[in-house]
């Protein structure tokens, strides 16, 4: 079963062919039933996202991809079913600084282990032989 789509001509977002306004900015399409301007409340302005800085988005998604990366790339996946095209750069960029953030925190954690991993051994082996010499030691001499 389809249903049949309009674009605003104002802000380009995706609308049912049913719907006699945008749903995002409220421009008057035209396809759908007029509604009357007695029934329902007043249609109130949408806000305005022109005063949005695209920088601060970025700045945004790095902070969020390199700090939760395993949040930043299902965000960016949300933001790309969003209609609006700027939202769309948001998922993108979240989506890729969630996957440089994985590859940080991978590259991260076996380095962490390998520099671990020497001093761990060389004090289970010091443990190992005093217990093996606390062993000898406390058996009998049979000679």
């Amino acid at each position: 079963m389809s249903v049949d789509r309009v674009a605003c001509p104002k802000c380009g977002s995706n609308n049912f062919a049913t719907q006699a306004r945008c749903w995002s900015c409220g421009t008057p399409l035209g396809g759908g039933a007029p509604v009357p301007a007695s029934v329902g409340a007043p249609v109130s302005a949408p806000l305005s996202v022109s005063q949005a800085n695209p920088a601060t988005a970025i700045w945004a998604c790095v902070a969020l991809g390199l700090l939760f990366p395993f949040l930043a790339v299902p965000v960016g996946i949300v933001f790309l079913m969003l209609d609006d095209k700027r939202k769309g750069f948001v998922g993108w960029q979240a989506i890729l600084w969630g996957s440089v953030g994985t590859v940080v925190q991978i590259i991260a954690t076996m380095a962490l282990s390998s520099m671990l991993t020497g001093p761990l051994l060389q004090a289970s082996m010091r443990s190992i032989t005093q217990m093996q010499a606390q062993r000898q030691s406390a058996l009998p001499n049979d000679q």
